[in-house]
């Protein structure tokens, strides 16, 4: 069943575009506000992904098709390729945009059966994930990395173009690069949204936020490890912890803590919280915790929480780490501290004296440079 936020029946005159996922929801930050939104300007677009609700503030010319609910780590993933290429078969696109490697293979089939264009968007490095993160088990690791990166490589070929979401993803995947665009995971602007908070100062209890994805890679217990600190050192703070919790037993242990510490709140929506519904959070935020755990497979990347942050001017606490310090000090953006070392009296010092973003241009945390990036590749490749 094809969904769309319009009652107008798809166009026959513009050319129609899939953008199709497996993990991630319709309403997915990358997928729907930033690349949907951009090309329904000038073609047809269908999104593919899990069922989260139609997301608020669709566009025309776009339109939804839900995939079944199931368990991540199910045999049944395997089961929805064959669905989702039968739902691709039924639009058949002009261009077919998958944003999963695992659904390489039917993009492959995809150009085979029908000449038409494919692009990859590559936006984690999967092999660095599968064998530095512990989702997997860790003799199962380093054979699927290999499986994964044979599979991106194998299908360089048919690959009309890779959208890459990270600067560094160029050097740790150098076979991409004379067909990469790069399409930085930039701030895309919601509508009816912005930060009315005032700057904190000292005065009453301080908010903290950790949004996003909420795992341990991430640093999830290391922020709630921070606010623990500062209430025991007499500094009233709260945290909220607002996203998707990866892994059923972080989520038992985190709904343990809720109920055992009075300061932590978990915002996590019932099935799934928006990312609108996120951004809310973040933007009523004194400050947002970016409490990533030192790993090979995100020392390279720039979270998508700072790109938010920093155009919304947020101030951060974040973990030590050159890249982001390249970033945020040119703006007083952050605060960079080692989660797993500090004095959290000295550190509150350092937040309430800090002038944050003053006189700083944050306009390059903005996803309309990249936009026009991908408008002029897209337009390329459909002809």
């Amino acid at each position: 069943m094809v969904t769309s936020c319009t009652s107008a029946l798809m166009s026959e005159k513009l050319k129609r575009i899939v953008l199709a996922s497996v993990l991630k929801p319709l309403d997915d930050p990358r997928m729907f506000e930033k690349f949907a939104r951009t090309l329904a300007r000038h073609y047809e677009v269908h999104i593919i992904g899990y069922n989260s609700g139609l997301p608020q503030g669709a566009a025309r010319n776009i339109y939804f098709h839900p995939l079944p609910r199931f368990p991540k780590n199910n045999l049944r993933r395997l089961w929805l390729h064959g669905f989702i290429l039968k739902k691709i078969l039924s639009v058949k696109p002009h261009l077919l945009v998958v944003h999963a490697v695992e659904l390489l293979p039917v993009a492959v089939l995809y150009k085979l059966r029908f000449f038409r264009p494919v692009v990859y968007d590559v936006r984690e490095n999967y092999f660095r994930n599968i064998r530095h993160q512990p989702v997997y088990q860790h003799w199962w690791r380093l054979p699927l990395a290999v499986c994964t990166r044979l599979l991106e490589m194998l299908s360089w070929p048919l690959v009309s173009c890779f959208f890459v979401a990270e600067k560094g993803y160029l050097k740790e995947m150098p076979f991409l690069k004379s067909k990469a665009v790069l399409l930085e995971n930039k701030f895309a602007p919601l509508e009816g949204l912005q930060r009315n908070r005032q700057p904190y100062k000292g005065q009453g209890t301080i908010k903290l936020v950790y949004c996003g994805t909420i795992s341990e890679t991430f640093g999830a217990l290391e922020a709630i490890t921070l606010a623990s600190n500062f209430n025991n050192n007499g500094i009233k703070a709260e945290l909220v912890m607002a996203g998707r919790i990866a892994g059923k037993q972080l989520a038992r242990h985190l709904k343990l803590y809720e109920q055992n510490l009075p300061f932590l709140t978990l915002v996590t929506g019932s099935p799934l919280l928006s990312h609108r519904q996120v951004m809310e959070q973040l933007l009523d935020a004194d400050f947002a915790v970016l409490s990533y755990r030192v790993n090979k497979s995100t020392r390279n990347c720039i979270p998508t929480t700072m790109y938010e942050c920093i155009a919304n001017q947020i101030p951060m606490i974040v973990q030590q780490n050159r890249l982001w310090e390249e970033i945020c000090q040119p703006l007083n953006a952050a605060v960079f501290t080692d989660f797993s070392d500090f004095h959290p009296v000295e550190l509150y010092q350092q937040l309430v004296n800090t002038q944050f973003y003053e006189n700083s241009d944050t306009g390059f945390a903005l996803w309309d440079k990249q936009e026009q990036h991908l408008v002029a590749k897209v337009s390329r490749i459909c002809g």
